[in-house]
């Protein structure tokens, strides 16, 4: 990740980041990309998902959900 202060944050607030500055990403994408193991970013996505934040666009495929 390129900014200092996005390393800092917490994994939720990262995934969010990436998803916003990058568009539709897959969690394997998302996991390589911040080093953090896919089991806990699917754990993530999926809390982001029921909370309405992120849609889910097909299997493993993820993107901001602009309500």
């Amino acid at each position: 990740m390129e900014d200092k202060h996005v390393s800092t944050l917490p994994p939720k607030q990262k995934v969010l980041h990436l998803l916003r500055t990058k568009g539709q990403q897959s969690s394997k994408s998302l996991a390589d990309s911040l080093n953090i193991k896919k089991k806990n970013i699917d754990s993530i996505l999926s809390r982001l998902y029921k909370a309405g934040e992120v849609k889910r666009i097909s299997v493993g495929l993820y993107e901001i959900n602009n309500r």
